[in-house]
């Protein structure tokens, strides 16, 4: 074999094996010759899952205050916002399901 057959062949040989890669790349739907990051088909690579917040708190509207006394304050509906007789400057007091409400004026808002 002359050495321009020999070259001929082995670029041949070459160019086979190029064409084999990219024709198995295909099979996996990767276009790519270098290599994809995902699969045609199948989506994106896995990917760690998304972290679920918390649900947001409920918000309520402010209570109207129609009364107060040394232990606490009384809403239009008759419910009862207890506060702390001892401190009735701090604006604290619990609503009847012992939620937290702070007093701003003639309202209570309760979280």
């Amino acid at each position: 074999m002359t050495p321009r057959h020999f070259i001929s062949a082995v670029l041949a040989g070459a160019l086979a094996l190029l064409l084999a890669g990219a024709a198995s790349g295909a099979d996996d739907g990767c276009p790519s010759l270098s290599g994809c990051s995902y699969q045609a088909g199948r989506g994106l690579p896995a990917q760690e899952p998304a972290v679920r917040q918390p649900p947001a708190p409920e918000s309520r509207p402010p209570v109207i205050i129609n009364s107060c006394d040394a232990g606490g304050c009384v809403d239009p509906n008759g419910a009862r916002y207890n506060g702390r007789a001892a401190e009735p400057e701090s604006g604290v007091y619990l609503d009847p399901q012992g939620r937290r409400c702070v007093r701003s004026g003639d309202f209570l808002q309760c979280g």
